[in-house]
């Protein structure tokens, strides 16, 4: 508990990346980055248990005045799946990965979403939505 709200109170205070170091060692799931190439711009977290420990959290990153928002989410035991889906499918570092665009024609968003061993994963972004340049993103997270 006391690490939790240390944890809490260096990403109130520090720059994103002390904060997203912090909740990578608070965070009882794994937190995917992308690359150092990427500017990492905000992380906030958006949900917490009991204890005080986060179970979501969001990280904004910009690279090439391309936006890219990660939303990662705790989950419950193994949500990935093991089924295929065809030869058209989706995968992510062996996970299937679902593609959904939304907003008006004039400024569409892209959402890319797996879930990887106890946590979902979701890209965002209104300057990458169309499904190759959200994968490729995806695929070069660590």
């Amino acid at each position: 508990m006391i690490l939790a709200l240390l944890a809490t109170a260096v990403v109130a205070t520090a720059s994103p990346e002390s904060r997203l170091a912090a909740l990578q060692s608070a965070a009882p799931f794994h937190i995917y980055v992308m690359p150092d190439s990427w500017d990492l711009r905000q992380v906030s977290v958006v949900a917490s248990d009991a204890s005080g420990n986060p179970t979501a959290v969001r990280i904004v990153y910009e690279m090439s005045q391309q936006t890219v928002t990660v939303d990662e989410t705790a989950q419950a035991g193994d949500t990935g799946s093991d089924q295929s889906f065809g030869p058209d499918a989706l995968y992510v570092n062996g996970y299937v990965a679902t593609y959904t665009r939304t907003g008006p024609y004039y400024q569409k968003e892209g959402h890319l979403t797996w879930r990887p061993t106890g946590v979902s994963v979701e890209l965002s972004s209104t300057d990458l939505w169309d499904v190759p340049a959200l994968v490729i993103a995806a695929l070069s997270m660590r």
